[in-house]
């Protein structure tokens, strides 16, 4: 790993447990928190053999589209509370989209505006990450979505942010910012679910990687590897600056 789970780590799924090629069960948390996930209907583990994979890993989780999924236990404590956090996660798919994909997601009961989600545009192959402002009905939410489509085949890093503080909400791809947009989180209890909604829809067919969920606002120079792994003495060298800065403020 190009950096190691930081203290304000609540969740940390790397989808390690293998081997390569066989069906998902348990989906260990590696944060110490011990939120152990569990895989449905037989999602596999695969070798991660991308140019630009993430770096220091050997396996990731791919969905096939169908019917496979992973929940996590969420319903208290540090995952179901409404302040600050990060989600940061790799994706990749070369899939066409005709629908709506779920690729992490907090949210969707269909029945109000609360969580968070990353799901894909219809039929755009761009992502969007967005939080529940509350309200009456579902259609409450308060997103930013990718310039381009991501899904062509390769490995992409996607962050969402949500400052309490200035009450907004920022989405990075690749480390690079996608824009902002203002609104207050409202959190619920719901699980975690990679792959799908609550109600057996929205089904996501590719590779899912090195989900890490933190309780306060990440940077990108914070981010579990943020750029692709051909580039990962540059980011040791930029990362190390970058945490000296912050250190010496």
């Amino acid at each position: 790993m190009l950096a190691s789970a930081q203290a304000a780590t609540i969740g940390y799924w790397q989808f390690e447990e293998g081997p390569a090629d066989s069906a998902a069960s348990a989906i260990l948390d590696s944060s110490g928190n011990d939120v152990t996930g569990t895989a449905n209907n037989g999602p596999l583990y695969s070798t991660t053999i991308a140019a630009n994979a993430p770096s220091g890993t050997s396996l990731s989780l791919t969905l096939d589209g169908l019917d496979d999924t992973v929940t996590i236990p969420a319903a208290s404590g540090p995952l179901a509370a409404a302040g600050s956090f990060t989600v940061e996660f790799w994706m990749r798919s070369s899939a066409a989209t005709v629908g709506l994909d779920l690729l992490v997601d907090k949210s969707h009961g269909f029945t109000d505006s609360t969580g968070w989600v990353f799901q894909s545009n219809l039929n755009a192959g761009t992502v969007l990450f967005g939080i529940g402002t509350g309200g009456a009905g579902a259609g409450n939410f308060t997103s930013v979505s990718s310039g381009e489509s991501l899904y062509d085949n390769q490995w992409h890093h996607l962050a969402g942010v949500y400052d309490s503080t200035a009450r907004m909400i920022e989405f990075f791809v690749d480390g690079v910012s996608q824009g902002t947009a203002r609104g207050t989180y409202i959190s619920n209890d719901r699980v975690i679910r990679l792959g799908n909604t609550r109600q057996q829809s929205r089904f996501f067919g590719g590779s899912l990687d090195e989900l890490r969920i933190s309780d306060e606002v990440l940077e990108p120079g914070e981010f579990l590897n943020s750029v692709p792994e051909s580039s990962s003495v540059l980011l040791t060298v930029l990362s190390l600056s970058f945490l000296i800065a912050r250190r010496d403020r």
